[in-house]
């Protein structure tokens, strides 16, 4: 959606896809020289780095500093060492973000949320903005009596909270139409 929306609007997008493989052939990215050439010699304004792909650049980003004439801006959706797993086994994830998220110019988040983990991981000091999805466009708007009678099903959501604090754990819903545009 985002390259139709600024394909649309004048703007020309190359895409540089990698190949899914397994976490260590990614980190292999790293020492491809044929990768870091395509990624040097791009002409771009920017650089737009889904941060699933961290394995593949954290090396290779810091080697484009004072090469490349663009700066790197990452998305970041989710942080791999924030998933449920051994500890020893997301420090090691935590450790290869890490080095990602500092060769980074800039970042775009999905959530306040993520922004808080990154911060947390790697630290505050970078431009950032936070763009929440904009929603479904594949299912029908709803009203808000609609969303509401949704939200109420059994099974649907749960609801917790804390004595101390009773916002804490507790699921919020808003209405109405949003959008957001990158």
């Amino acid at each position: 959606m985002l390259v139709r929306y600024l394909q649309a609007n004048g703007d020309q997008v190359e895409i540089v896809s990698l190949p899914w493989r397994h976490y260590l052939a990614h980190l292999g990215d790293n020492f491809s020289a044929a990768l870091y050439r395509r990624l040097r010699n791009l002409q771009v304004d920017v650089l737009l780095e889904d941060e699933l792909n961290h394995p593949s650049l954290s090396r290779i980003n810091r080697l484009l500093k004072g090469v490349a004439n663009y700066p790197i801006i990452s998305i970041v959706h989710h942080l791999r060492c924030s998933e449920a797993r051994p500890a020893w086994l997301n420090r090691l994830y935590a450790s290869i973000e890490r080095q990602y998220l500092t060769s980074v110019d800039a970042f775009i988040f999905n959530s306040l949320t993520t922004r808080r983990s990154v911060i947390e991981l790697a630290g505050e000091g970078k431009p950032a903005v936070v763009a929440y999805p904009a929603g479904d466009r594949l299912c029908p708007v709803l009203s808000d009596e609609e969303i509401i009678a949704r939200a109420l099903e059994p099974g649907r959501c749960e609801f917790s909270s804390s004595e101390s604090d009773p916002t804490q754990g507790a699921a919020y819903f808003t209405t109405g139409a949003g959008s957001a545009a990158v």
